[in-house]
């Protein structure tokens, strides 16, 4: 059976990108946790009971920002108005 993406954390997450990276410039992803090394690297994981892993790695310079997102229309959750951001693709 193949996994689904919504089996790799609980969390939505929409991350900011340069378009060199994203010709969208956005990269959504799954996770449990998000957080950034020492040296502005970003990392998403997932945890859970069997599974301990890194979801996906951005090196400093290749993220913008990151936020939780709506499954329905990829808006920020917790944003109540983002002027920088008015256009959903």
């Amino acid at each position: 059976m193949m996994s689904q993406p919504q089996d790799y954390g609980k969390w939505y997450w929409c991350i900011k990108v340069p378009e060199a990276v994203s010709p969208s410039g956005e990269i959504y992803v799954y996770a449990d946790e998000v957080g950034s090394s020492a040296h502005g690297d970003l990392i998403l994981r997932r945890e859970g009971a069997e599974h301990v892993g890194v979801n996906l790695a951005l090196s400093a310079g290749n993220w913008i920002s990151v936020y939780a997102a709506s499954l329905i229309d990829g808006s920020g959750v917790a944003v109540g108005w983002w002027k920088g951001d008015t256009e959903r693709g």
